[in-house]
């Protein structure tokens, strides 16, 4: 899948020149495209703690690889911006879903559709515009969601709920200020590209 990436891509910007040996050597990219920019880390830097990381991993419920893998998207302004933006993520903001953890099974379950196709994958990245509803074959569940929306207080700005109807819509993407969790994700990324 890299390999198919690294193909179609223009140009690439490797984090060190190990990393664009690697490239060359294992995807065949040309040298040409990759250009190399150091992370340039303050001397005072010192990584995030495991805790700080499995914080953001366990309230996410995401393993070690795709946090990972996730970091290389931009990973400074985006990685809780992106984890924000997945589907079970957004249908318990919605307030679908008491926890994270049962928003994800109401997806897993089919119990959810994304502009009117039903989605069963809880990392389901959605965009900006895009229809979060119940499905409305889904009646056994529609008690358990509709239980979730009581417990609701309040939806973030950049998303929109219909409690009554069960839908959902996405007005924007979350900007770092609208993420209430107590973390500093640039030394997430750092511990990770090193």
């Amino acid at each position: 899948m890299a390999a198919s990436y690294c193909a179609r891509a223009s140009a690439i910007v490797a984090v060190s020149e190990a990393t664009k040996r690697d490239l060359v050597q294992f995807y065949g990219v040309d040298p040409a495209k990759v250009t190399v920019v150091y992370e340039a880390a303050a001397t005072h830097f010192q990584p995030a703690p495991p805790a700080r990381i499995a914080a953001v991993r366990d309230t996410y419920h995401l393993p070690t690889r795709f946090l990972i893998h996730l970091s290389t998207i931009e990973p400074r302004k985006n990685l809780l911006r992106l984890l924000e933006l997945r589907l079970d993520n957004v249908v318990y903001r919605l307030g679908f879903g008491a926890s994270r953890r049962q928003a994800r099974q109401l997806i897993r379950h089919g119990h959810f559709q994304v502009n009117g196709r039903r989605v069963d994958i809880p990392s389901y990245r959605v965009r900006p515009e895009d229809q979060i509803a119940a499905a409305p074959t889904s009646a056994g569940a529609q008690t358990a969601i509709e239980e979730a929306t009581d417990l609701t207080a309040s939806v973030p700005a950049w998303l929109q709920a219909d409690h009554d109807n069960l839908t959902g819509k996405v007005l924007r993407v979350p900007m770092r200020d609208d993420v209430d969790i107590p973390v500093q994700e640039q030394l997430i990324v750092e511990l990770y590209s090193k």
